[in-house]
This record gives structure tokens, sequence and C-alpha cells, in this order.
């Protein structure tokens, strides 16, 4: 689960193609992922030929390994500069039944209206989601949403957008409950688990070992940003996002 993507290692990643919703097509072809140049990328290209409405053709990329509490895991990621999501998350599940941490959900160029658009290029958009279908709710979740400019003012990236430089994003899973996010070195915002964004509390915890996963994709709800415009998406300079490395700690007695 660790990575400086001098070349793609099979033995460490593979993609997969479940979609999200229309218009995403998660596709598993060389052109809209790969590494070079040292960086693993993903990148978000225009196909119109399919029937059912998916023009927005991307990648998802998961690692072969998961891992459990207690650890450290920490990427160095430039976003592409489209209304999308760039993300990078753990996760083991469906949407019924899954633990899933989201590092970050970013979007540096959001195109919505009567929405949160001017927070979105400092928004770093972390959270968590436990899902059981035996339980009631079935789904909880709690933002950890962090403001770059809550960076300390000697921080360099400080005022430096995703997609104009390249972050770091971290998560310390504590324990089952407790999950702690980093940017560029300095603590951005906690979750605990069981915690629910209406406030109510419900007992819940995490119990899976989980696997990373970077993704690159889009919506045309408000929550997201909306959607980008088709001719983003054959501008080569801004439709990719790009990862350096990828470094993984697990806790152990000495």
């Amino acid at each position: 689960m660790s990575d400086e993507f001098n070349a793609w290692d099979s033995n460490k990643w593979f993609k997969s193609t479940w979609n999200y919703g229309v218009p995403v097509e998660i596709s598993n072809s060389s052109s809209n992922s790969g590494v070079s140049d040292g960086k693993l990328w993903i990148k978000a290209t225009l196909n119109e030929s399919n029937s059912d409405g998916r023009w927005f053709q991307s990648a998802r990329i998961h690692s072969k390994a998961e891992t459990k509490y207690p650890m450290y895991t920490e990427a160095r990621i430039k976003t592409a500069h489209i209304s999308a999501y760039n993300t990078y998350w753990l996760n083991n599940g469906d949407i019924n039944n899954r633990d899933e941490i989201d590092i970050i959900e970013n979007n540096s160029k959001p195109t919505c209206t009567n929405c949160d658009a001017e927070i979105f290029p400092e928004r770093m958009n972390s959270q968590y989601f436990q899902a059981d279908e035996n339980e009631n709710p079935t789904t909880i979740r709690k933002k950890g949403t962090f403001l770059r400019s809550g960076l300390s003012d000697v921080n360099p990236l400080k005022n430096k957008g995703w997609n104009e430089d390249y972050h770091t994003y971290g998560v310390w899973w504590k324990d089952s409950k407790n999950i702690q996010f980093y940017l560029n070195g300095e603590p951005a915002g906690s979750v605990v688990v069981g915690e629910h964004n209406d406030g109510q509390t419900y007992n819940r915890e995490f119990t899976r070992d989980l696997e990373i996963i970077f993704d690159l994709w889009t919506n045309e709800a408000g929550w997201l940003g909306g959607l980008p415009p088709k001719s983003d998406l054959n501008d080569n300079t801004i439709n990719t996002m790009r990862i350096d490395w990828v470094r993984t700690w697990k806790l152990e007695d000495e």
C-alpha cells in the first residue's frame, strides 16, 4: 500500500470498472490511467459514443492489499482542474454494508450555482461512512471538512490551490472509532465513528480491513460542485489527477 510510482505494479494495484451515476463511465483503458514520469495519473476524457448518456470517461485504482487500524497513510496529489471529485479514500464493502474513510473528495473548479462554490477550492472534503443494512439508520456519516486557509501561516502550501501544486493528504486511523485527517503535515479535522451529521450518536464502529482507492468522477449535484463543461475533458493541461507517491504505515509493537 506504498508506492513511489516509478512503474505500474500489478502486484499492488488493480483497476475496477463499477460505475457512479450518469454521466460517469469508469474505464480500465490505458488512455484514462497509468504510470509515467514517476506519477500515477487518472485522466477524464470525453466519450460521447455511449447510448446511455455516459460521456465522462475516467478510471479508478485500488490497492490489492488491505489494512486496519492502527495505521497511517498519506499521498502527495495534484488535482485535475475540472469540476469533479479527485478522491483518495479507504473502503471495504458496498452501498449497503461498508466501512469508508474519505481522505479527500476535492473539487478545485466547481460550476454549480446556489452552492458553496467559493468554498470548494479551499475545502478538503473529508468524512466517514458506516453502512449496516440491519441497523437503523442504515447509513451514518460525519464530515471532517477542513479549509486550506486553516493551515499555519508558515506552511508554504497554504495559498496554493489543489490544482496548482502537490499537496500531501493523510489519515491516522487510530482505532475502531477515531479518525484524524492531515493536510501538508498539519492536523486537518477529525471524526468519531458513531457520530452522525444529524447530531445523533449511534453504536457503530469500524471492523473491516480497508483498501486504498484513487478515482476521478463527477455529478451534476451541488454537493459535488456540478458538471464540468465537456470542453474541459479535451484539455490535457487540466483534465488529469496525478499522485506522486502514497506511503502507508501500520503500527507494530517493538
